[in-house]
C-alpha cells in the first residue's frame, strides 16, 4: 500500500528516475546512495522537530484551557465574558492545529522516505554527478579537472550514527569574505555526499580518479602545457625551469663568443 502510494507520488512530482552518466562519460561508472543510517539520523532530527511541536501545541491548549476556567467564575463581569470568547477561539484554533498536526505525521515521514531514495551519487570516469531533492530536483556535475579541494566534515550528531560530509570543491569556489554574501554564488562550486558512511574511501576513490584522469593527459590543460608533472612540487620545477633557462643563455653566450673570435682571426689584415 505505502508503496504505491508512493510511487503515485512520485509519478505525480514527474521526478526522474535513477541518473544517468554525463555525456561523453561511456566508461565504469559507480552508483550509489545515502547510507542507511543517513535515513535514521534524518528520522531522528524528524522525531525531535515532531516532539517540539506537539508539545508546543498542548501547551497552548493547556493555557487557554486555564484561561477558560479561571474566565467561567466571573460570569457576571462582561470584561471575562469577551476574555473567555477569545480564549475559546484560540483553543479552537490549538485544536485545529493539533489534527492537522496528527494527520500531517504520516505524510511527512513518507516525504522524508522518499527524499532519503532520491538522493544518488555518481562516479564516472571523467566526472562525478550527485542529485537529490523531490519537490525541487537539484542535479550537480562537476569534472575531475575541475576539482581543488575534498574535505570530509562530521557534526556531533553524525559521529554519533557513524557519518560523514564529504565536500568536494571545484577551482573558483575558494572560500573568502564574500563567499557568505547573499547572492553569492561560491556554494555552486561545491558538490557534497550527504552523510555517508564509508567517507574515506570516497575521498580515496575520488583522488584515483583524479590521479588516474590526469595522468591520461586529460586533466587540466595549464597542468600538462606548463610541463609540471603530477606530484612534483611547483618551487622545485620553477627552480628547474629557471636554470635550464639560465644554461641556455650561457651556452648562447659562449658560442657568440667563439663566434667573434673565430671572425677576428679569419679578417685580412691590412698590407
Amino acid at each position: 500500500m505505502i508503496d504505491r502510494v508512493e510511487g503515485a507520488l512520485l509519478r505525480l512530482l514527474r521526478v526522474p528516475p535513477q541518473p544517468q552518466a554525463p555525456a561523453g562519460d561511456t566508461g565504469h561508472v559507480l552508483t550509489f546512495r545515502a547510507a542507511k543510517r543517513y535515513f535514521q539520523y534524518r528520522v531522528t532530527i524528524w522525531v525531535v522537530r515532531q516532539l517540539g511541536t506537539l508539545v508546543a501545541i498542548l501547551a497552548g491548549l493547556a493555557f487557554f484551557s486555564t484561561i477558560m476556567a479561571a474566565s467561567g467564575s466571573f460570569e457576571g463581569e462582561a470584561a471575562f465574558g469577551i476574555i473567555g470568547r477569545l480564549v475559546g477561539f484560540f483553543g479552537v484554533i490549538e485544536l485545529i492545529a493539533l489534527a492537522v498536526f496528527v494527520v500531517q505525521l504520516p505524510v511527512s515521514f513518507m516525504l522524508l522516505r522518499l527524499d532519503f531514495e532520491m538522493r544518488w551519487y555518481l562516479l564516472a570516469d571523467r566526472s562525478m554527478r550527485i542529485r537529490e531533492g523531490l519537490f525541487v530536483v537539484r542535479e550537480k556535475t562537476m569534472s575531475y579537472a575541475n576539482i581543488q579541494n575534498i574535505s570530509i566534515r562530521r557534526n556531533p550528531l553524525q559521529r554519533i550514527f557513524g557519518l560523514a560530509t564529504v565536500a568536494v570543491r571545484a577551482a573558483g569556489g575558494g572560500g573568502g569574505a564574500s563567499e557568505h554574501a547573499p547572492g553569492s554564488a561560491s556554494r555552486t562550486h561545491e558538490v557534497t555526499f550527504e552523510s555517508v558512511d564509508n567517507a574515506d574511501e570516497i575521498r580515496g576513490i575520488l583522488r584515483e580518479r583524479i590521479r588516474r584522469h590526469r595522468d591520461s593527459g586529460l586533466g587540466d590543460p595549464d597542468d600538462v602545457h606548463h610541463g609540471i608533472e603530477p606530484g612534483i612540487d611547483v618551487g622545485t620545477a620553477v627552480a628547474g625551469t629557471s636554470s635550464g633557462v639560465l644554461l641556455a643563455a650561457h651556452n648562447l653566450l659562449d658560442e657568440a663568443r667563439a663566434l667573434r673570435a673565430a671572425s677576428i682571426g679569419a679578417a685580412p689584415r691590412a698590407p
